[in-house]
């Protein structure tokens, strides 16, 4: 496909996603043929026999593909992974699985199960079912890393997701309770929070931004880039536009940290996490007397974004392209909460 910097390509290598770029449609077709005749051969292969599979013990395996992670994820997220990992191990220990060829499709649904049950430790507390999908996603990802290599097949295929009866609804902040949050906070938190509510970024991107990357001139925007310790979704890079009343706020900003290269981390250098600047948000939704403060996350702020657009009638699209969403249905869980204007302006078309 083309890109502004050449034609990239999009393929799965060793169930990673790759996006090479090639300066020319020639070469990256020349590439593309060749990594097709490479995968047909393989299967060809497998098919007739010819293809001896080694095998690997599960504990050594699935702690590489949690290695082999981490510089490729945010921290946060590998984790997440590491943690979910941990949790199978224990279960194929309990079942005595010691090899990958000895995981089958009714063990991946046992450990759904005994996930459910709580299994894995939790003090006594059951999971929500969108645990267990996340934790059946990273096992999926890291079999997919075997297969052509110690499987044939990912076990995993056919294994549906639960259907979510306790999803978190995505949270709006009304106008009152957003003021209240921003005439309390005090910097710099009070500037992370208007860029937060300014431009949709996720905790992690607004993070990882450097001073490079806010642009003032023509327009006030932030430009997202993906590098080591930030890696933007869908490793897509956009801009984002502000609006012009952020450039004095981000010039007083950046200019009272002079010398962070990440102007939006703490003044050491390090991130700020994301227990904390949750905690601070709860702490500044609490005095300004927002209702359930408790259950506020920063993530709720992006859901305001959303929101704030919607109201003023700007089209899913354009608020996707925004969001860095590469599904429209994402963008439209995100407007679940209210309608666009424009649907109210046709329903008042209708006479009966």
């Amino acid at each position: 496909m083309p890109g502004r910097k050449g034609w990239h390509l999009d393929y799965r290598l060793d169930g990673e996603r790759e996006r090479p770029c090639y300066p020319t449609k020639e070469l990256a077709w020349r590439v593309w043929r060749e990594i097709t005749d490479r995968r047909m051969n393989a299967r060809v292969q497998r098919h007739l026999g010819h293809l001896t599979k080694k095998d690997a013990l599960v504990s050594e395996f699935f702690n590489q593909f949690v290695e082999a992670k981490r510089t490729r994820i945010s921290r946060s997220a590998w984790i997440a992974y590491r943690t979910h990992i941990r949790h199978f191990l224990t279960f194929c220990d309990q079942r005595e699985i010691k090899r990958l060829s000895q995981i089958t499709k009714k063990d991946v649904e046992a450990f759904m199960t005994w996930l459910l049950e709580g299994g894995a430790g939790r003090g006594g507390r059951k999971p929500k079912r969108e645990t267990v999908n996340h934790e059946l996603a990273v096992v999926r990802t890291a079999l997919n890393t075997a297969v052509d290599e110690y499987l044939t097949r990912n076990p995993t295929i056919g294994i549906k997701k639960l259907k979510l009866t306790d999803a978190r609804k995505p949270r709006v902040l009304n106008m009152e309770d957003l003021t209240g949050i921003l005439k309390t906070a005090e910097e710099p938190f009070k500037t992370y929070y208007y860029s937060y509510i300014t431009s949709g970024l996720r905790r992690n991107e607004l993070e990882y931004l450097e001073r490079e990357d806010i642009q003032f001139y023509p327009k006030l925007m932030f430009r997202l880039t993906s590098r080591p310790g930030m890696v933007v979704k869908d490793q897509e890079d956009r801009a984002i536009p502000l609006p012009t009343w952020m450039a004095p706020i981000l010039r007083r900003h950046l200019n009272a940290h002079p010398i962070l290269r990440h102007p939006f981390q703490r003044p050491d250098g390090k991130t700020w996490g994301p227990h904390r600047i949750r905690k601070r948000l709860k702490w500044y939704a609490r005095r300004a007397k927002v209702q359930n403060w408790r259950d506020i996350r920063v993530h709720d702020l992006r859901h305001t974004y959303v929101d704030l657009l919607a109201q003023k009638g700007v089209d899913i699209r354009i608020i996707q392209a925004l969001l860095g969403h590469s599904q429209v249905e994402t963008t439209a869980i995100y407007m679940r909460t209210r309608p666009p204007v424009h649907v109210f302006e046709a329903v008042e078309k209708l006479k009966v």
